[in-house]
């Protein structure tokens, strides 16, 4: 009896003590295209430069909105040294926060002076997360954001 309540609560501890990775609403990551222009002929535009907090963070993001609805986040002079447990995130607010942040995808690089291009998930809603983060979330470090303004 108790060897079966211990092995439950075994398999309990075990389940609970998963990877920290951010969970995407739907869906896994997306993969960052490196040296990619911008999509050409953007039917609406939001922009923003980045603000630097760690890790020499600089550059601008773009969100890109084509005829047909895609929608394309666009890292232009993006430069980042590396450093682990690094994603994208949309986020409601400039701060991280698990509860008000959608991950976009993982930065596993360093960049200099470099272009980088997210596809948007269609359940990513740009217009409540209007802050674009970087963010490592093994030690809570915040590397910078960018708000994207119409």
């Amino acid at each position: 009896m108790y060897g079966s309540v211990f092995l439950v609560l075994l398999v309990l501890l075990f389940a609970s003590c998963g990877s920290d990775e951010p969970q995407p609403i739907m869906g896994e990551l997306v993969d960052p295209q490196v040296g990619v222009d911008p999509p050409t002929n953007p039917a609406s535009i939001a922009a923003g430069a980045f603000t630097s907090f760690a890790h020499s963070l600089s550059g601008s993001a773009t969100l890109y909105t084509d005829a047909q609805g895609a929608r394309t986040l666009h890292f232009e002079n993006f430069t980042m040294t590396k450093g682990p447990d690094v994603y994208v995130f949309f986020s409601k607010t400039n701060n991280y926060s698990e509860a008000n942040t959608v991950p976009l995808s993982m930065l596993k690089n360093e960049y200099t002076n470099t272009s980088l291009s997210f596809e948007i998930p269609s359940m990513v809603n740009t217009s409540t997360h209007p802050f674009v983060l970087v963010y490592c979330v093994q030690f809570s470090s915040l590397f910078g954001y960018s708000e994207l303004k119409k």
